[in-house]
């Protein structure tokens, strides 16, 4: 899972400066990159946990299950997981 998370994460950037996208969103780079990149940070996470309790691993996995409100911070979004953030009051 790791490899190919890395690979997908490789394989999107290769396109990004290939110029092989037909359009291309400010952030779009910067979602390729935190969706490839999670899981594989949470997969290869899991492995040394692993070799310590096997069903620890299978516990950094549900990390997972929060992706959609830990994700949209990644990503440089408006929202903080379906919430609107606080707007900055000026001084």
């Amino acid at each position: 899972m790791v490899l190919v998370s890395a690979m997908s994460a490789v394989l999107w950037q290769y396109a990004f400066r290939a110029g092989l996208l037909d359009e291309r969103p400010g952030n779009l780079r910067r979602q390729i990159w935190s969706r490839s990149l999670v899981p594989t940070f949470i997969f290869g996470l899991s492995i040394p946990v692993a070799f310590l309790t096997p069903n620890g691993a299978k516990d950094v996995w549900l990390l997972l299950l929060a992706s959609p409100l830990y994700l949209p911070i990644l990503e440089g979004d408006r929202k903080l997981g379906g919430l609107a953030r606080p707007k900055a009051r000026p001084r």
